[in-house]
């Protein structure tokens, strides 16, 4: 390869990884969800983990392998990593965030 040539390759070399770098993000990561473990009766979709645990998450997809939710759009506390994690009151059916004992006074004081 002749120096001109080679450092035309170079050149279109740095470029294009320069404009890949850009355009060619890694998909979100897909967390895949069972439609009967969905409660979409608010304003936002809840998605059950067990135990009477929820996360919130405001769009949900769907391909050929099912429903699923892009894990970056589940609601996260404030500067860190940790989903926002609500229950659901057995008694009233509201939603309380994790360690907050339910508010409403016709419910018994156990939950």
């Amino acid at each position: 390869m002749s120096k001109l040539s080679s450092r035309l390759f170079f050149l279109f070399f740095m470029l294009s990884c320069s404009i890949g770098a850009d355009v060619f993000e890694l998909p979100p990561n897909r967390m895949y969800i069972d439609e009967k473990q969905l409660d979409n009766s608010q304003d936002c979709f809840r998605i059950h983990l067990g135990d009477n645990m929820w996360v919130e998450v405001s769009t949900l997809h769907r391909d050929s392998s099912g429903l699923f939710i892009f894990e970056c759009y589940i609601l996260r506390h404030p500067g860190t990593d940790e989903y926002k994690k609500v229950w659901n009151c057995p008694y009233c059916y509201r939603y309380w965030p994790e360690g907050t004992a339910c508010q409403n006074s016709l419910c018994p004081d156990t939950y």
